[in-house]
């Protein structure tokens, strides 16, 4: 179960099925190879239109 900031802070960090602390998840990595990929795509179309 993924949840934002604001609900984990509506459930005290912990998950609301088993009550365990979340763990904080690091998209740093993911946003960075999404943005290589939309790069690419960005290229990939300019050819097309050429």
């Amino acid at each position: 179960m993924r949840v934002d900031f604001e609900q984990s802070h509506e459930f005290n960090f912990k998950c609301p099925e088993c009550g365990s602390l979340l763990n904080l998840e690091d998209n740093r990595q993911k946003i960075k190879d999404l943005e290589a990929e939309l790069v690419k795509i960005e290229k990939e179309l300019k050819q097309i239109k050429k």
